[in-house]
């Protein structure tokens, strides 16, 4: 039975923390969703720095792409 415990622990844990996060997430999600809604928030010329890790990458310079 120890064995078992020790075993899923972690699992409910992480299962904690998620939920957490979870619940942090859908109020931003709430707050924000109201403020595009009603015009608050505006997203025609977003300010936003992205790190590099999510930027989208540059395309190949000299090739095109087409459909």
């Amino acid at each position: 039975m120890k064995r078992f415990n020790d075993s899923v622990k972690p699992s409910f844990e992480h299962l904690g923390v998620l939920t957490t996060s979870n619940a942090g997430l859908g109020a931003s999600r709430d707050l924000l969703l109201s403020r595009l809604i009603t015009g608050k928030l505006s997203v025609e010329d977003p300010d936003i720095k992205f790190p590099p890790g999510m930027r989208d990458p540059e395309p190949s310079k000299g090739r095109e792409d087409h459909a």
